[in-house]
């Protein structure tokens, strides 16, 4: 409609969803801006268990560190 009728139309786009449309890269501070626990998740992935995991306790070591 808005092609149609020449009046554009806002869309309320997180600036992620729009940085994709463009193509430009999007990085890890563009997901916190719209999933900040993710994120948080991630990093204490990251930076404090990733080093713990092993195949055999990968979902002990998840649940004992409280990440879900």
């Amino acid at each position: 409609m808005s092609i149609r009728t020449k009046k554009p139309v806002a869309i309320p786009f997180a600036p992620i969803i729009w940085k994709m449309l463009v193509g430009e890269e999007v990085n890890a501070d563009d997901l916190e801006e719209v999933d900040a626990m993710y994120i948080k998740g991630l990093q204490s992935i990251r930076d404090n268990v990733a080093s713990q995991f092993t195949e055999s306790n990968f979902h002990e070591v998840l649940l004992n560190k409280n990440l879900f």
